[in-house]
């Protein structure tokens, strides 16, 4: 079937569900090379996970590029879609995604006055790892349950 036939909202469902699955890809990674630099260090099996992840963040970034073509600017730039339900589940993610951030930056700030040791030995390029990578898996996991019934 060709996709350029289909409708708008069709678009931008496979757009969608090709960001967050992106985005959950991509947050994966991310947690994953934050565990494997602090934690493990020496585990060829969590280095080539980490790899594995890599070279699906790169194909899933190359079909989600393929896919904007498809779709109007105002989707892309602001998030705006033409379905109500997808932009109802497109802010829900981002809620789920501010919210947790939000908290866990506001527990790691409370803890870490009270603990300071733990975090004055991690790294702020570790510790933004983890934050984006979490980030990204609380935008990401929400949409695609979300949209989980739908077929395609």
């Amino acid at each position: 079937m060709n996709k350029k036939n289909i409708s708008t909202p069709i678009n931008e469902q496979f757009y969608l569900k090709r960001k967050a699955l992106l985005c959950s890809v991509l947050g994966v990674f991310f947690i994953a090379d934050f565990i494997y630099s602090c934690f493990i260090k020496s585990s060829v099996e969590l280095e080539w996970l980490t790899f594995i992840l890599f070279v699906a963040v790169i194909i899933l970034m190359v079909i989600f590029l393929k896919s904007m073509s498809k779709i109007g600017r105002s989707v892309f730039w602001i998030g705006n879609f033409k379905d109500e339900y997808l932009n109802h589940i497109h802010n829900k993610g981002y809620k789920y995604s501010l919210s947790l951030v939000g908290l866990f930056l506001i527990a790691v700030t409370i803890t870490s006055s009270i603990f300071p040791m733990p975090f004055a030995t991690l790294p702020l390029h570790e510790f933004s790892k983890f934050t984006a990578g979490l980030m990204f898996v609380s935008y990401g996991f929400p949409i695609l349950l979300l949209m989980r019934g739908d077929d395609e």
